[in-house]
């Protein structure tokens, strides 16, 4: 009896860690190809689905939640969804960017629950103007830290004011940029030398710097190097974190994710954890998920009725 007592066991435990070896090899619990590709993970599959039930409050809701500033990216971003769209094998992708687009147009903004926001005693500079910036300056602000961005161009905003208004409307600058006024968030104007990072290191009023994606250009311009780790964004010293690395070229939607990535960064290395624990997931990535486009058959877009500015490159910027 005991002899089979154990031997069940042993074939229960061969059973459990077969079931869990198989359920390793399922990939209906990765995210399709278009979000996937998107840094935000932006549910593209739902934002299409309650646009086309015109339950545009509901696509709209879906930006909100995973979008710092949605109604600029809706109308800059790059589409990288789009390019990892699954019907690009058989013909044209969905225009998610129009769709989001439409959702921030025609949907209302979602009512949130607000609680009081938390006070933490220490203070960010943010270096360098632009949209990397402001998504930082928001991030650490809603996290209620405070944050300082000191900055050299006409406005704090840097490339997306000059977008205006051929590309980005400035409905769309002012009403991501109000919450700001909210938050424990100062914004200064300077002169470019002002702006070197290396210069903050000992200011005891600062517990954490960021150099924004359009600053680290134009100190990398200059012949200055300033090496981060692509996951945490971190430079070799410790205290300065530093965006603008690893893309080919300039990116809204890029710039964006740096800000938020950086922001969280910020947040840990200020409360003194693992910069890096648990984010394994964050960015593009690689999807597993298996598509059968057996029977699909492609369609052409349809266009807006009005012209949108989505997907507009940013190298069209003056």
């Amino acid at each position: 009896m005991k002899d089979a007592f154990f031997e069940y066991q042993k074939q229960r435990e061969a059973d459990q860690a077969n079931i869990l070896r198989l359920g390793l090899l399922c990939t209906q619990e990765d995210p399709p190809r278009c979000t996937a590709a998107c840094p935000f993970h932006v549910d593209a599959r739902g934002l299409c689905t309650a646009a086309a039930a015109g339950d545009f409050n509901k696509g709209r809701a879906i930006l909100e939640q995973l979008l710092t500033f949605p109604r600029i990216l809706t109308q800059l971003c790059e589409a990288p969804c789009q390019k990892g769209c699954i019907l690009n094998e058989i013909g044209e992708p969905v225009q998610i960017c129009k769709v989001a687009d439409a959702c921030m147009r025609f949907g209302e903004k979602p009512r949130v629950r607000r609680f009081p926001k938390p006070k933490r005693n220490k203070t960010a500079l943010i270096l360098g103007g632009g949209l990397s910036a402001m998504v930082a300056a928001a991030e650490l602000g809603k996290k209620g830290y405070r944050a300082h961005v000191l900055y050299d161009g006409e406005t704090p905003a840097g490339r997306l004011q000059a977008l205006v208004p051929d590309v980005l409307d400035q409905d769309a600058l002012d009403q991501d940029f109000a919450p700001l006024e909210k938050m424990p968030i100062t914004f200064e104007k300077a002169e470019s030398s002002a702006l070197n990072p290396e210069s903050y290191l000992d200011d005891p009023q600062y517990d954490s710097i960021f150099v924004s994606d359009e600053l680290y250009r134009v100190i990398e311009a200059r012949g200055v190097c300033l090496p981060s780790d692509q996951r945490s964004m971190q430079t070799d010293r410790p205290k300065i974190f530093a965006g603008g690395q690893g893309a080919k070229k300039p990116s809204f939607i890029g710039e964006a994710f740096n800000g938020k990535r950086a922001a969280l960064s910020m947040d840990r290395f200020m409360q003194n954890v693992a910069i890096l624990d648990g984010r394994d997931a964050e960015g593009p990535m690689e999807t597993r998920l298996y598509t059968n486009l057996d029977g699909v058959v492609p369609t052409k877009p349809v266009a807006p009725a009005a012209k949108s500015p989505a997907s507009t490159s940013m190298t069209s910027a003056p």
